[in-house]
């Protein structure tokens, strides 16, 4: 009895020295990558253009893909993340955009830039979730966005810039099924769409308040 005791706290001890040197699961990273975009066609502005860091309640800071299941719980998925927390991909993905296309030819700059901007966007990220279902029902899985977007008009009193716009910007992407996997391509093409929407309407704003300052 105490041989086979012993035999089994040997196998028992054999079997976690095992387990503990198999491989641990690994962990995909995504960005938002661009899909088409439809702004190529505005005139660059001659003005200088600041980011500030977007910001976002503590649930969407995160670098987790999440779902919503059928509204009642929501899934961390920790092998599936982004490749930085939600504001910081955002405001770099917002920056690349109007920075590659030369928007506004004294340049776009971020927050830790030592240039004096001659307008200021500030963003913040109001919801970034996707929603699944374990349902057949049709268009039930699917990710929405929406950001507050801020532009702001530096002038030489600091207590005194002009607020030229302050819009929120929802939009909504229907996704194939429930796999983790249509989440990141579902959220790149909604940010695009969405970053589109905010190019287009702060260009328009800076344009017309440069226009009338003349």
């Amino acid at each position: 009895m105490r041989k086979n005791f012993i035999l089994l706290i040997s196998f028992l001890l054999l079997a976690s020295c095992i387990n503990l040197k198999e491989p641990y699961p690994q962990i995909n990273y995504y960005k938002l990558s661009p899909d088409n975009s439809s702004v190529s066609h505005l005139e660059p502005i001659d003005a200088t253009l600041m980011i500030r860091d977007f910001t976002a309640s503590s649930e969407i800071e995160t670098t987790h893909l999440l779902t919503l299941w059928d509204n009642s719980y929501i899934q961390k998925y920790y092998y599936h993340r982004w490749i930085s927390d939600a504001p910081n991909m955002v405001t770099d993905y917002i920056n690349s955009v109007l920075s590659s296309n030369k928007f506004f030819t004294k340049g776009v700059v971020n927050s830790s830039s030592l240039a004096i901007p001659d307008y200021i966007i500030e963003g913040e990220i109001l919801d970034m979730m996707a929603y699944s279902t374990k349902k057949s029902e049709p268009n039930q899985n699917y990710v929405f966005i929406s950001v507050k977007i801020t532009l702001i008009k530096r002038t030489m009193l600091l207590d005194d810039n002009d607020v030229l716009l302050s819009e929120v910007y929802p939009f909504k992407i229907i996704r194939k099924d429930n796999k983790v996997n249509t989440i990141p391509d579902s959220f790149s093409r909604a940010w695009t769409k969405v970053a589109d929407q905010i190019v287009v309407a702060v260009h328009n704003q800076i344009k017309k308040d440069k226009e009338g300052s003349i």
